[in-house]
């Protein structure tokens, strides 16, 4: 168990969320989180529950800071994308986001994982089931009798594109009895070296160099593309049984289908495979699917069903253009779960629901419900006064305080530090199993907040450019009568100088400034800096779809 976790088994808020795990009273609702604490109690939950975990966000910016906040507590956390969808004929397109799924996917199905993050929009975005990964996933031995026919054969079956070199993911290259390939779930590309019908040897390398880095006994073909057929000629079967049933308005896209019939059977590839979800397999699954025996927590329920309105009805709209323009049609227009699908899946799978405020209700009734107390704390910029101005009051207090220095180098003198200012301190290279009470624990590394547990009376710091962190002066040589003005002027200065820039550079020639007081503070800024037009609150920017409003002093 990390020192993480062992941080909130006294809090009687945390020990009723755990009972009710244990208990199966599920779903369970966590109110009074923000952001570092939901990946807090997160990790202590995977932790003491010895489970796994899938986390639904709103949006994915939320979901990179959680996955780096779970990752720098332990590690183990992935970020599953949204993907996009190709379901018109082009070319070019970037299949980056379906391969970075694919991989999580493939780590899921192994179990190489403690949690995962995605936004709901990835969440309800249909996929492969995990028996088609599963069956269409190919292990590779060194000293195994094999041809490097059969493995071109698999690489392709598998939707991986033959190249010259190999220098991204999905791709392989086949140089005599030398066979390149990068699968989605992996770091590095493989390289395979036959001896006649024989595997012999098997090792990653180096994109840049090509040169064989650590050798490997064993290696995975994993699917690169998210739809499989198992032959073309079995998809354009399928597309001509799918035209011969449609009726009605659903005859626009038959055009539009035989088109792919002819080009499949000519021995292309589609571009838009995508659109063939629906005729891939009888019963395509989502993530979870992929974390059946894994917990389910939803951050923020609020934020989450807004997301997956907007997401959903911006997503019906181009389904509705790809129909009147024939590219769709009824039996090849499914490619996501509806909200009261996802809903359903909260309720099996007895989620738990992270709000930073408490709400009316979740979107399901709840068998247990508690608050946690506990605030969020600014990231420290680096400066010794103020680090030791919130100690020495937290110690005194009684407080177990740990700071996160950020490098190790920068964790070792803040120790040293932090000693010679009367502050007993210990640095620790790697997490300890428990944080000392009777010392400041100073760590390298970092998170995206602070957070202080009131009542357990733990605070913990971490270092952060967010937060201003400060950094070393470059020396000039300034002129000995040349004198430098307060950089909160400067500030105040920049400002005007660049909505002067904007305002010749589009065009407007009429505006007054009705107030530019000297900015002491960067709050005096934000409260003061007022524009206003003698003719009109709102002025339209020619040449330019910006519209900026300014409110009157």
């Amino acid at each position: 168990m990390s020192c993480f976790s062992k941080v909130l088994r006294a809090s009687a808020e945390y020990k009723t969320i755990s009972n009710a795990i244990r208990e199966h009273r599920l779903p369970a609702g966590v109110t009074g989180v923000s952001p570092i604490h939901k990946a807090h109690l997160v990790h202590s939950l995977c932790e003491d529950e010895g489970c796994r975990a899938v986390l639904i966000v709103a949006d994915e910016a939320e979901g990179s800071r959680l996955v780096e906040n779970l990752n720098a507590m332990k590690g183990g956390a992935l970020l599953y994308p949204a993907r996009d969808w190709s379901l018109r004929p082009s070319q070019g397109q970037s299949r980056d986001y379906e391969q970075q799924r694919l991989g999580v996917l493939g780590h899921m199905l192994e179990g190489e994982y403690r949690v995962v993050v995605c936004s709901v929009e990835a969440a309800v975005q249909l996929t492969l089931p995990p028996e088609e990964l599963y069956t269409r996933t190919v292990t590779l031995k060194a000293g195994e009798s094999c041809t490097p026919g059969s493995v071109v054969e698999a690489l392709l079956a598998a939707g991986y594109v033959r190249s010259e070199t190999v220098d991204g993911i999905g791709q392989f290259a086949q140089r005599g009895g030398i066979i390149d390939f990068f699968p989605p779930d992996g770091s590095f590309p493989l390289r395979l070296e036959f001896w006649g019908d024989t595997i012999d040897t098997i090792a990653h390398f180096e994109i840049e160099s090509q040169r064989r880095t650590d050798q490997l006994q064993s290696a995975k073909i994993t699917p690169a593309l998210e739809i499989l057929f198992d032959s073309q000629e079995l998809l354009a079967d399928k597309i001509e049984a799918h035209c011969a049933s449609l009726r009605g308005k659903a005859a626009k896209a038959r055009a539009s289908l035989l088109a792919d019939v002819d080009s499949l059977r000519a021995g292309a590839h589609l571009s838009s495979l995508d659109r063939y979800l629906n005729l891939a397999y009888d019963s395509p699954a989502t993530i979870l699917d992929y974390a059946e025996d894994a917990m389910l927590f939803i951050s923020d329920t609020g934020k989450v069903k807004e997301r997956a309105a907007a997401s959903a009805s911006l997503f019906h709209e181009e389904i509705k253009e790809l129909f009147e323009d024939g590219i769709l049609c009824r039996g090849l227009d499914t490619f996501t779960l509806g909200w009261g699908e996802l809903v359903k899946a909260y309720e099996e799978h007895g989620a738990i629901y992270l709000d930073t405020f408490a709400r009316g209700s979740f979107d399901t009734p709840v068998q247990a419900l508690t608050t946690l107390n506990a605030q969020q704390l600014p990231v420290w910029g680096g400066a010794l006064d103020i680090l030791l101005q919130e100690l020495r009051p937290a110690r005194e207090q009684g407080y177990t305080c740990v700071v996160m220095a950020g490098t190790d180098k920068a964790a070792k003198t803040l120790a040293q530090d932090l000693e010679a200012e009367g502050l007993p301190s210990v640095f620790f290279n790697i997490p300890p199993s428990e944080f000392p009470s009777s010392r400041v624990s100073i760590l390298p590394g970092g998170l995206t907040a602070g957070m202080e547990y009131p009542l357990l009376k733990f605070m913990l710091f971490t270092h952060g450019r967010a937060a201003g962190a400060s950094r070393r002066a470059v020396k000039t040589k300034i002129p000995a009568r040349a004198s430098i003005r307060s950089m909160s002027y400067t500030e105040g200065t920049i400002l005007f100088m660049l909505f002067t820039a904007s305002a010749f550079l589009t065009g407007l020639t009429s505006w007054r400034l009705a107030a530019l007081p000297r900015i002491t503070s960067k709050s005096n800024m934000q409260k003061r800096m007022f524009y206003t037009s003698p003719s009109r609150s709102l002025i339209s920017f020619p040449n330019t779809s910006a519209r900026m409003r300014m409110a009157r002093a």
